[in-house]
């Protein structure tokens, strides 16, 4: 999901069901940390790799998106960007758009 989300950033495609789903993961109960996943998602170089796609804006919101995925204690810096702020949670089985 992850990667969905970070591709619907950089295609500003934020009317799909992934930034409402992930919103609604961060905002549930902890997950679990699968043994095989790096903890914390360091891709700091793929976004300033990708910021002149991204553009200032979009690169800050998926740096403090990357932020609070790993470690949930920053999640309240997400709320400063509309994007987030405005997107209601999804349920994780909702249906896809055609």
């Amino acid at each position: 999901m992850r990667d969905a989300f970070a591709s619907a950033v950089i295609d500003r495609r934020y009317n799909t069901p992934f930034p409402g789903q992930l919103k609604t993961l961060l905002t549930g109960p902890e997950l679990p940390v699968a043994s095989d996943v790096a903890v914390p998602w360091d891709i700091d170089y793929f976004i300033e790799f990708l910021k002149p796609k991204l553009g200032e804006h979009n690169a800050e919101f998926l740096t403090a998106l990357v932020a609070a995925m790993n470690d949930r204690a920053q999640l309240s810096a997400l709320d400063s960007f509309p994007e987030w702020r405005e997107q209601p949670p999804v349920l994780l089985d909702a249906a896809w758009p055609d």
